[in-house]
């Protein structure tokens, strides 16, 4: 998702690092294993050799998009169990109306 929102340049390996609370060691691993399915690239960044972005590829833009989608669908399954539950509803409802808030 944070490569999905973030800049169309691509995200810098570190910025991914923080935005997952990952170390940078793992965040790499991750990339690698996604470059290699065709998900992701890496863009050297013109300003610093050193830095490197990480950008989607028109596949990992499709199947990103379809995670979400359902994970969403997932999540509101749940959660809708949750609601009928005395000690959930309360935070259920806040959660939602949160949500409702923050919804493209």
């Amino acid at each position: 998702m944070e490569l999905r929102r973030g800049p169309e340049r691509g995200t810098r390996v570190q910025e991914l690092s923080e935005a997952a609370g990952l170390d940078q060691s793992s965040t790499c691993c991750l990339v690698t294993r996604l470059d290699r399915k065709g998900l992701t690239a890496r863009v050297s960044c013109e300003h610093d050799r050193r830095g490197v972005y990480c950008t989607l590829t028109p596949e990992g833009l499709k199947r990103g998009q379809q995670g979400e989608v359902r994970c969403r669908e997932e999540l509101s399954g749940l959660l809708n169990v949750a609601a009928f539950d005395d000690r959930w509803a309360s935070m259920v409802a806040r959660l939602r109306y949160t949500a409702a808030d923050v919804t493209p």
